[in-house]
């Protein structure tokens, strides 16, 4: 095999750091060095992906073949000119630079110089820019709320109830993902990628007027994004179920107390699982139950069914969104 590309990153912010990973689990690339003004970043990011860190791009001069530049936009010419004028292929994240005028003399250089110069559009192909699968989860059977018309790509089902597994509700022939097998008496694995999206369940317990019953809860993993929904989750979490939930960025939290766990349960498992957006789910409306619940957390009600969610817009602390059933209005 041909040796590995000697490559670095100048900038270790949020799109660097990926860079960084990515090098660092290339078998064709050799991270030498990641670079920042804030060296302190820099080291951090080298420590955990690999490389020497350094304040200064042109450290690496001589050094490497190829460097992603990943800096604040009005400094993508100056630090990529002066790498691609040392002969260094670049790969600079998007936009190109700042200006029509200074994209073209960049591009120029590169030219003059031989050298490659790719604009990094990852994003293009990130989940939320294609068409991801449509996903419905514990569908409920009509009466309690109008029903929607929906057309999914996937059902996933974590008890078998009525008010959790009424897939005819679907039109088409979605793929359906039950989490539990012979009647919700044993749990039954899932672990499918479907149109890009991770889908796997974890077992949890649910309850029925005080008794245990076997339940599951399901992930769906974007790779940019992570959204768990508890089921009918009636207890804590133990510490298997927290590693295989991972790291949470919106989880779907039950907290009615009569089939799930009430709400001081719920706050317990979201200082485990200290997701960035909880959405509360199972509690019929009851102001009561949902104000126990919210004490204590940035909260905002929508009167809306539904949430965009983006990774960059994630809130730097748990946030609790209240949203407004289909076809009703806001019930405050």
């Amino acid at each position: 095999m041909a040796d590995p590309v000697r490559v670095a990153v100048v900038g270790s912010g949020y799109f660097g750091r990926f860079h960084a990973d990515h090098y660092s689990r290339n078998e064709r690339a050799e991270l030498v060095a990641v670079i920042d003004t804030d060296e302190g970043r820099a080291r951090a990011v080298a420590g955990e992906f690999g490389g020497e860190a350094s304040s200064d791009h042109r450290t690496i001069i001589g050094r490497v073949d190829a460097a992603s530049v990943a800096v604040p936009t009005p400094l993508h010419y100056d630090v990529a000119s002066e790498l691609i004028g040392a002969g260094i292929h670049v790969l600079v994240e998007k936009p190109l630079t700042d200006s029509v005028e200074s994209g073209r003399k960049l591009a120029d250089l590169a030219a003059s110089r031989q050298a490659i110069l790719q604009v990094g559009h990852i994003e293009r192909f990130s989940s939320a820019y294609r068409t991801l699968a449509k996903i419905i989860t514990d569908p409920l059977a009509p009466g309690m709320h109008a029903t929607p018309v929906v057309t999914p790509h996937v059902i996933t089902v974590g008890r078998e109830h009525p008010n959790h597994n009424y897939v005819e509700i679907a039109q088409g022939k979605p793929l359906i993902m039950r989490g539990l097998a012979n009647y919700g008496a044993e749990w039954n694995k899932v672990s499918t990628t479907v149109r890009d999206v991770l889908i796997y369940n974890i077992p949890i317990y649910q309850q029925a007027f005080g008794s245990a019953l076997k339940g599951a809860a399901f992930v769906f993993d974007l790779g940019a994004l992570c959204i768990a929904h508890l089921g009918d989750l009636s207890h804590p979490l133990t510490p298997e179920q927290i590693k295989a939930f991972g790291k949470v960025d919106v989880a779907m939290i039950p907290i009615g107390g009569t089939f799930t766990m009430p709400p001081d349960t719920a706050r317990e498992v979201l200082g485990q699982l200290k997701p960035k957006i909880a959405i509360p789910m199972h509690y019929r409306e009851n102001i009561s139950l949902l104000g126990m619940f919210l004490t204590g957390f940035p909260n905002r009600r929508l009167p809306s069914h539904t949430l965009v969610v983006s990774k960059n817009a994630l809130p730097a602390q748990t946030e609790i969104v209240v949203l407004t059933p289909y076809g009703m209005r806001d019930y405050r």
